[in-house]
Parts: structure tokens; sequence; C-alpha cells
């Protein structure tokens, strides 16, 4: 007997007969399919042949250890993408039992909202291996990629649970491009413009096939950007283009360039479009001779291209430095902005007119002058006589130069002597004193100042178009050289009593070595000795040549002051004679004699010393 059923087998043991030490034995198999620990007895009686029984028993455990349930989930879909607007997407959910005993679906959850059909799998029973699945249908619309998740749950007979989930995602696919382009922030008329472009990708699936064309200079080439070297411009990059082209400076046309850039994505095309604009602008240069205010100027009519240096700031930021002249202005290509042009490292002899010009693009009239004044350094050289006498007509000589760089038309006066005349230096006969010219004029003048007075003239150049007095900038930068003054001093005739003493054969007749000082003078008696004149007290009558040797150190005694007189007086005599009207002192030889006569006779030092310094410096004159 056993707790379990036997078998035919051990059934077919009852009856059989052993020996002693023999054995006999069966086999017989249950089944347990539950977890648990099943015990179970089997026991034996046998009986010999005195009918004497006996038995045993046996006992024996078996363990049916549990297996938990295992679930596999598999999600599916049908398109995986979809491009914009979207539409339906088809999920399929498959559930496999991949336990070893049958497991029952107790939940199955979704994202999205289930179908029907999903649903009804609820309670469903799974034998080990099956599978059960459903679809159900979402709709998206948005652009991007949308996420979900699928969950199943199974429960086996000991109500063991297990999972699984699998997620899906779609696309709502959305190729964009988008294009920025970037243009110069100024440009040269008539030179090269290059334009720079940024490609990037703000829709949600990488791009092929970009390229960027420009409306202006054509296709635009590319650069960089593609980081992985795939060909498609992806989410995360940036690609660069440039395109360059000389347009046509046109004066008042703005310069608008349209870039386009273009991608596709399995087929469907996105394309993207930016401007840059560029304002004409000109600046030009005028050249002024004398400037107050843009109403009230005088230009400069001669050719000027001298070059001015310019700054060009946007905003406080030094973009550009480029020349302009009068024949060369700048034609600029500006971008959006405001900016400063200011003069830089001005040409020797000019001044700023304007110092700096302002302009926002977009505002007023493109077209702006800078001007400049040009100034000029006229001076004037006066040369002339070291003397003249009094009667003569002399000449003035004057030159004109000019250090520029302006050429003017001179104006040349003296204030004493006109008309000046014109003589030369006029190389190309433009009626300009130009740099490296020298003027000459000259002009004669009569004398009528009296001996020993000294004469000046100012002789003074300046510009034909100096303005009226006033504010205004311009002229010549240099008054100080616009004058010159020439000074000389009247002459007369005169030689001294040395001269006269050693230069015996110009004494002029009837005057001779042996005539004595009484014979030409009146000297009283009081200065006589003995009935002659010897005032050098060595017993001789003084002569002229005595006269002329007279001692004249002592002037505070009567005898020395009429020895001062008459040496004076004998010169004063020989130079009245020979000069005439020459000589200044008295206008006839008996007037000089007479005044001399006149001082002898008061015997005072004093009035005889006057007198004869008076003399002494006429006769310290012109001396052949």
């Amino acid at each position: 007997a056993d707790t379990n059923t036997l078998s035919a087998q051990c059934l077919a043991l009852i009856g059989t007969t052993l020996a002693p030490g023999a054995w006999a034995s069966c086999e017989y198999t249950a089944n347990h399919t539950d977890a648990g620990q099943y015990d179970n007895t089997a026991s034996v009686t046998v009986q010999d042949n005195e009918q004497n029984p006996a038995g045993d028993t046996d006992d024996e455990t078996v363990t049916v250890t549990d297996v938990l349930p295992s679930v596999a989930l598999d999600k599916s879909v049908t398109p995986g993408e979809l491009p914009m607007p979207g539409g339906d997407f088809t999920f399929t959910l498959t559930i496999t039992n991949n336990s070893v005993e049958d497991v029952t679906i107790t939940a199955l959850t979704d994202t999205n909202a289930l179908s029907a059909q999903c649903l009804a799998l609820i309670g469903t029973t799974l034998a080990p291996g099956a599978w059960a699945s459903c679809q159900y249908t979402v709709t998206h619309t948005a652009a991007g990629a949308h996420n979900n998740t699928a969950s199943v749950t199974v429960m086996d007979n000991e109500q063991n649970p297990a999972g699984d989930s699998d997620d899906e995602s779609v696309m709502v696919t959305n190729p964009v491009i988008a294009l920025d382009k970037i243009g110069p922030t100024y440009g040269f008329g008539g030179s090269a413009l290059t334009f720079n472009y940024q490609a990037s990708n703000v829709g949600n699936v990488p791009l092929s096939n970009v390229i960027v064309t420009d409306d202006k200079c054509g296709n635009a080439t590319y650069g960089s950007g593609d980081a992985n070297n795939d060909g498609k411009l992806d989410l995360t990059e940036v690609w660069t283009f440039t395109c360059a082209y000389t347009p046509a400076f046109t004066p008042l046309t703005t310069l608008t360039n349209v870039g386009t850039a273009t991608g596709e994505y399995q087929g469907t095309s996105t394309s993207a479009q930016d401007s840059f604009t560029l304002q004409p602008f000109t600046l030009r240069k005028r050249i002024f001779l004398y400037w107050d205010s843009p109403v009230n100027t005088v230009l400069y009519s001669q050719p000027d291209n001298t070059p001015f240096t310019v700054n060009m700031y946007n905003g406080n930021t030094l973009v550009a430095t480029f020349t302009i002249s009068q024949s060369s202005p700048a034609l600029l290509w500006l971008s959006a902005g405001t900016y400063t042009f200011r003069e830089v490292n001005l040409p020797a002899g000019y001044i700023v007119g304007d110092y700096e010009i302002v302009y926002t693009t977009g505002q007023g009239y493109p077209d702006w002058t800078f001007p400049n004044v040009i100034t000029f350094d006229l001076a004037i050289d006066k040369t002339g006589p070291t003397g003249a006498y009094k009667g003569n007509t002399v000449t003035y000589n004057y030159t004109v130069t000019n250090a520029g760089p302006a050429s003017v038309a001179p104006v040349v006066s003296d204030n004493k002597c006109s008309p000046l005349v014109y003589t030369g230096g006029d190389t190309d006969n433009d009626g300009l004193v130009d740099v490296g010219e020298s003027w000459t004029y000259k002009c004669l003048y009569t004398v009528t100042q009296e001996p020993g007075t000294y004469v000046s003239n100012t002789a003074t150049v300046d510009d034909v178009f100096v303005p009226a007095p006033g504010w205004y900038i311009g002229g010549d930068r240099a008054l100080a050289n616009n004058t010159d003054v020439w000074t000389f001093r009247v002459q007369w005739k005169g030689c001294t009593a040395d001269y006269w003493k050693v230069n015996t054969s110009q004494w002029p007749s009837p005057y001779t070595t042996t005539t004595l000082v009484t014979g030409v003078f009146t000297v009283p008696g009081s200065y006589l000795t003995s009935g002659k004149l010897d005032l050098n007290v060595d017993g001789i009558a003084d002569n002229l040549p005595r006269a002329l040797n007279y001692n004249t150190s002592t002037t505070n005694t009567v005898n020395g002051a009429a020895r001062n007189l008459l040496r004076a007086a004998v010169a004063a005599l020989f130079n009245e004679v020979k000069y005439g009207n020459l000589y200044p002192t008295y206008a006839t030889k008996q007037a000089l004699i007479t005044a001399v006569n006149s001082a002898l006779a008061t015997r005072n030092a004093n009035t005889m010393m006057s007198l004869a310094n008076t003399l002494n410096k006429w006769n310290n004159g012109v001396c052949p």
C-alpha cells in the first residue's frame, strides 16, 4: 500500500514469495504540478508459513519548486514617421507567455488610449509559449517625436505576478532650414563685396542637398560646418557659405541682396531666405580759399587733388581709413547704422572746415562734402638804398614769394611809394604766385626829407580775395612776413677836419695852404697876439692848415673853444664851397662865415662850442 496510487507493477508484487535474503522492487510515478511539499508513506505486510505476519513502512517527501511567471511585450508601429501635417499611426501590441505554466493577463496599459480590441485581452489565459496581440491607432499632427510606452501584467495560478513594457516613438517630420545672411559693414563702390551666410536646421530631421544661392552673385561657396562629414545639415550644425561680386554703384539706389537656402528630407524640400541691404553714400571734398559758413565762402579756383585721410567710425568703432580728394570722392556702401567721418593727419597748409560728418543711413540725402580751407604764406622782401640825398630819386625793389600750398593773386603796396611796377616772376603766366615762384616789383621814390632824417617805407603783400574784416578761416597763415620795412638816412656831403688836413689837393678855390685864418674869418683883437692870430702860441700866425691841426682837447676856455670852433669852421667852409646845397648847414658860404664870426665875437666858450659841435656833425657826411 502507498499514500500515492500504486502502479500495476507494484500491485503485482502482492502474493510474491521471497526466499530468505531475497528482494523484489517496483516503481510508480506521481504527478505534482503545484508548488509545495508532498509527503507519502508506503507499507508492506508479509506472512510466513506459520501464518505469522510482519510489516514495515517507509516515507518519502518530494518538493515542487515554485517558478515565477515570465511575460514579454513587444510594441511595433506602422508607419514610423509621417511628414507634416502628420496622420494616423497604427501600433501593434504582442504579449507572449514565456512562463512554464499558464498565466492570465491581468492588466494592459499604454501611454495612448487603447482600443477595445486591446482592452479585451485583459483576463485572457495564455498557455506556456502562447501569445496574443491587438492593434490601436493614434493620430499625431504636431511636429516632432512622440514617445509612448505600453505595459502588461500577468499572474500564474499561485498568484505570482509578472510584467513587461515596451516603448515606441513615432515622428511627425518637419524639415525646416533657416538662413542668416551677413553683409559687410561697408564697402567701396567699384570693389567686390563679400556676403556670408549661415544655414541652420530649425526643423527636426537632418537635411540633405543643402545649397545657398544669392540673387545678385549666384551660388554661394560652402565653407564649413559639417562636423561629422555626412553631407547632411544636422540639427546641431551651422553651415557657412560665402559669395562675392562687384555691384554697379548708383548714388541714390539702395542695394539689396536676397539669399536663399534650400535642403530636403526624403523628398520633401525646405527653403528660407534672408536679405541684406547696403545704402549708397558719397563723401566728397571741396577746397575753399576762405570759409566761414556754407553760404559765405570763397572757392579755391585752382585744381587741387591733394588727398585727405578720413577715419570712418561705426558707432565708436573705427572700421575704415581711406583718402578723398576733389577729383576722387569716396563712393561707399554702408550697412544700417550711424557713421562718423573725421579727417586725420591733415596735409600741411590746410584747415578743417567741418571737424566731422555724422550720417545715419536712410536719413537725409546720401551725398556729403567735407570742406577744407587751403592756406598760403605770402612773403615780401623789400630792398632799397642805404642812403640818399634830398632830391634824389631812389629805386625800391620788392620780391614776393609764396610758401603755399594755395596759389594766390597778390596785391602789393608801399605806404610811401607808388606805383609799384611788376617786373617778372610769373613763370606760368597764370596771374598767381605759385610755390617756387619769386615775383619782383620796383618803385621809384623821390627823397624830400631833410638830410639827417630817416626815411622808412613799409611794403605789404596780400591776397586779392581777402574778405572784409570779420570772422573767417583761411588766408595767409603767417602775417608777420606780409610786410617789410626799408629804412635809410637822408645823406649829405661833408668831410671832417682830419680829411681836409691831409687832402690839401682837394681844397676848393680860392683857398690854399698859405691862406691865414684871419683872411677868412673876422677874429676879434682879443684873440690876437702882437697883431696876429696865434692860438697855438708858437709865435706863428695861424693859417688854414694850422687851424685844421688845432689842439681841441680844451673846450671850457675861450681860446680852447675858439680853437674847436675855427677847426670845425675851416672844414665847414671847404664843404660849403665844394658841395653847396649838399652840405646842409647854411645856404651860402657867407652865411657860414657870418655865423662863425658872431660866435667868436661873444668870447663865450659855450656859444662857440655849441656851433663847433653843430659844424662837426655836418662835417661827418658823405666824404669821397
